[in-house]
């Protein structure tokens, strides 16, 4: 009769399934034009920026080309 042998691949795998919300992670754009028009404007300072960018530097990408319109 029959012994035994490899596992059903259906019994091998999670029946529950696997959520990857705790580690989403949500972008924003910002335009380098927009951010121009902030620090003429007078509402973002060089220093309020260096701020937020050494705390977010990890956070944060930059996009060197131009991204593909779908």
């Amino acid at each position: 009769g029959f012994e035994g042998g490899q596992m059903p691949l259906y019994r091998r795998i999670a029946h529950r399934g696997f959520s990857n919300y705790p580690f989403k992670k949500e972008y924003t754009v910002l335009n380098v034009s927009t951010l121009d028009e902030k620090f003429k404007d007078g509402e973002i300072s060089p220093v309020d920026f260096a701020k937020l960018y050494r705390k977010y530097t990890k956070e944060l990408y930059m996009v060197e080309k131009e991204l593909e319109k779908k």
